[in-house]
């Protein structure tokens, strides 16, 4: 498998883990709508920073990504378990 198709498959997981903590609570405490990261996401990808183009850039791009699907996940767990938690950002 090459880099881009790594890239490729880990923003397609987060782009998915990204709708579905939004469909739960679009704004957690304390960050951005996960609806407007994911068309930062997106705008990024179709004009890739120069970094990407970097064995080291793809690394440490994929770790953030990697790292922003992990939050996701943990937004839908934590407002399914305290729906509080999302103050009153709840989508249902």
């Amino acid at each position: 498998m090459d880099r881009g198709t790594t890239v490729d498959a880990v923003v397609h997981r987060v782009l998915a883990a990204l709708e579905r903590a939004g469909q739960v609570c679009d704004t957690p405490p304390g960050s951005q709508s996960l609806e407007a990261m994911r068309q930062q996401i997106i705008a990024m990808l179709s004009d890739p920073p120069w970094y990407l183009n970097t064995s080291a850039g793809q690394v440490l791009f994929l770790k953030i990504l990697r790292q922003i699907a992990s939050d996701a996940s943990d937004i839908v767990k934590n407002t399914r378990q305290d729906p509080g938690s999302c103050e009153g950002n709840i989508r249902r």
